[in-house]
């Protein structure tokens, strides 16, 4: 927070100038770099994208709970399910897989089997596939 209180405070004249803008953006991912924070991004793939925005309700939170699938939340509309060592992330958009995971020693086969589990468990049955890390020639 100070950190950005302080780029505001020496770039006066973000976010309207774009040499600002990008000085900021310059100053905050070197800021970053230096403390490691960037460490803690979340890099996801997505496995299938809902036509609709899809709600997330409470049934299917303790539908996937109930299932052995474990069940958090990252902000506001935004949910982690893991089971074992597979991990994805449940948004209002679609449902994708956490980079940070190791997906050759998940598979490919389980990956799919998740997902497909993860969808029908929460009655989400209008998507469209995102092929690639789950179709043969991605591993």
């Amino acid at each position: 927070m100070d950190l950005e209180k302080n780029l505001i405070e020496k770039f006066n004249g973000w976010p309207f100038d774009k040499d600002q803008v990008y000085r900021v953006k310059d100053t905050d991912y070197r800021s970053r770099l230096l403390t490691s924070a960037d460490n803690q991004r979340i890099y996801l793939f997505p496995l299938v994208v809902f036509n609709d925005a899809y709600k997330i309700g409470a049934g299917c939170i303790a539908d996937l709970t109930g299932n052995g699938f474990a069940f958090s939340t990252l902000c506001d509309g935004i949910y982690t399910i893991e089971a074992g060592n597979a991990r994805f992330v449940l948004t209002v958009m679609g449902l994708f897989i956490d980079n940070s995971m190791d997906i050759y020693a998940v598979g490919r086969k389980n990956i799919r089997q998740f997902a497909e589990n993860i969808l029908s468990i929460c009655g989400i049955t209008d998507f469209r596939d995102v092929p690639y890390l789950t179709n043969d020639w991605y591993f």
